[in-house]
C-alpha cells in the first residue's frame, strides 16, 4: 500500500505541467544508490543513451555507504559518462528536493529491491512526472502499465534504454502517463489527512480497530 509522501500537496501539483523537454534533457532517479536499487542498469542505459541523445543528463539523489559511492563514482569513470551524470548525494531539504522533480523530464526507478510502495515514486506521480520503473510487489495493483507508467523488467538495461528513448520521443505519451499518474495519486492522498508516515500507520490501526 502507497505511503503519503513527504513532499505536499502544492499548486504545482495542480498546474498542468510542461512536456516539452528541457535542455539538457534530465532524468532524475531518487533512492540509495546500491545495486539493487537497479543503479548499475541505470547507468548502462545512459551510457547508450549518449550515443543517439547527446544532451541527455542524470540526477541520482540519494546517498549510499562510502564504498557504494566509491562504487557509483567507478561506474561512471568506466562508462564515461561522469559529465553527464550529477550524483546530488543524500538532500534534506525538501523544498529543494521538490524543485529537482520539477525541473527533470522524466523519472526512473528501476528497482529490484523487495519493499513496499516506494515512497519516492508518489512524490514524482504528484509531480506529473511520467515514469518508469519496475513494478514491485507492493506497487502492484497500483503502478499500472501504460496507464501511469511505463513498466521494465528487472535488471534489464536494454529494455531500460528502450523506455527511456520512447518517452523522450513521444510528448503525448510522456503527457498521458504523467497526468494519469498525478491523478491517480490525488484520488488515493484525498482520504488521509495524516501527515506522516506514522501518523498514517496510527490512522490506518485505529481504522481497523474500529471494525471490531
Amino acid at each position: 500500500q502507497p505511503v503519503v509522501p513527504m513532499i505536499s500537496l502544492s499548486d504545482s501539483t495542480f498546474r498542468e505541467r510542461d512536456y516539452s523537454l528541457g535542455d539538457p534533457i534530465t532524468l532524475m532517479y531518487v533512492g540509495r544508490l546500491v545495486k539493487e536499487k537497479g543503479v548499475p542498469e541505470l547507468l548502462e542505459a545512459i551510457s547508450t543513451l549518449k550515443r543517439y541523445h547527446r544532451n541527455v543528463r542524470l540526477v541520482l539523489l540519494g546517498g549510499g555507504s562510502e564504498s557504494e559511492m566509491a562504487g557509483v563514482r567507478k561506474s561512471l569513470d568506466d562508462l564515461s559518462i561522469s559529465n553527464d551524470v550529477i550524483v546530488k548525494g543524500y538532500v534534506s531539504d525538501q523544498t529543494e528536493i521538490s524543485r529537482l522533480y520539477e525541473d527533470c523530464d522524466v523519472f526512473v526507478f528501476p528497482s529490484y529491491y523487495v519493499e513496499g510502495f516506494p515512497r519516492v515514486v508518489y512524490e514524482a506521480m504528484l509531480k506529473q512526472l511520467p515514469i518508469i520503473c519496475t513494478i514491485l510487489p507492493g506497487m502492484t495493483g497500483f503502478m499500472i502499465d501504460r496507464r501511469n507508467c511505463i513498466e521494465v523488467p528487472e535488471r534489464d538495461s536494454k529494455a531500460l534504454t528502450t523506455a527511456i528513448d520512447q518517452l523522450l520521443s513521444d510528448v503525448a505519451l510522456r503527457s498521458d502517463l504523467g497526468r494519469r499518474a498525478r491523478d491517480d495519486a490525488v484520488s488515493y492522498l484525498k482520504g488521509f489527512v495524516a501527515k506522516s508516515h506514522s501518523d498514517q500507520v496510527i490512522a490506518n490501526l485505529e481504522k481497523r480497530a474500529s471494525r471490531f
